[in-house]
């Protein structure tokens, strides 16, 4: 019988910041391999624990839409069947992925030393769009795709931008790439994550996330979570983060905060 096998990647660092997502043999690291290292889960690995209804009604919609497209061959079973099925959904959602991660990289160049990508890069006219924003509402970048540590809590994980905004003050800011039906969508997780890139940062910065469009390139959009929110967001990150380290029987070598 086809089925999905679960996702069970996950992010490692060491208490220094060093990425450790794979072994030396290229494997991906593992929990065993963090224990013996004592790294430290990324945030986004943590949040795993929680449910994400509208990522899972996505991969759902993905799924129906491959079963449509396709058809069952004469000489074909029924579970060779669902497993072509299985095997397209994972395409479209691996090329979905890959077009964000494009994209983000080329605004994570321009970012760091505003390196324009290629005249010929697919990605140039989600380019176009993001470079006024920058160019208009950040007066100055304090990190760029920097591995962020919490020491006391036991986490790390890469931020996007840490940035100047002419409206806000110092930010913290994340990208999402996301396929905009009709207007883009905030999601209440996405504050989870940033609240916990957040408590890693000096000067209290406020937290904002910048939808990119990925059906079309349009002018980014973006949402300045409130003060109430950023603490609602730290309140169910430290939960999460306790039912991780439960759960998987692991709490990495912390130092204490005074």
């Amino acid at each position: 019988m086809a089925y999905v096998k679960p996702d069970n990647s996950a992010h490692w660092y060491t208490g220094d910041g060093e990425p450790r997502h794979t072994r030396d043999n290229g494997k991906p690291t593992t929990l065993k391999d963090a224990r013996v290292e004592g790294l430290f889960p990324s945030v986004t690995s943590i949040l795993n624990v929680l449910a994400k209804p509208a990522l899972e009604s996505w991969k759902i919609e993905q799924g129906i839409l491959s079963a449509l497209r396709l058809k069952q061959g004469e000489d074909e079973s029924t579970d060779d069947f669902a497993k072509r099925i299985v095997q397209d959904m994972k395409v479209a959602t691996s090329s979905a992925a890959i077009f964000g991660t494009k994209v983000h990289n080329a605004l994570e160049q321009y970012n760091i030393d505003r390196t324009e990508p290629d005249e010929d890069d697919e990605v140039l006219p989600w380019f176009k769009e993001y470079q006024p924003w920058f160019d208009q509402n950040i007066t100055k970048v304090h990190q760029a795709e920097t591995v962020l540590v919490n020491q006391q809590y036991g986490y790390a994980g890469t931020v996007d931008l840490v940035a100047d905004h002419n409206l806000w003050g110092k930010c913290v800011i994340d990208f999402k790439t996301q396929g905009v039906k009709r207007k883009a969508r905030f999601y209440e997780t996405w504050i989870y994550q940033l609240a916990a890139y957040q408590q890693c940062i000096e000067g209290d910065p406020k937290c904002l996330s910048l939808v990119i469009d990925s059906k079309a390139p349009s002018e980014p959009v973006e949402k300045l979570w409130t003060k109430g929110e950023v603490e609602e967001g730290w309140a169910i990150f430290k939960l999460s983060n306790e039912l991780y380290q439960k759960t998987k029987n692991y709490k990495p070598p912390v130092k204490e905060v005074f």
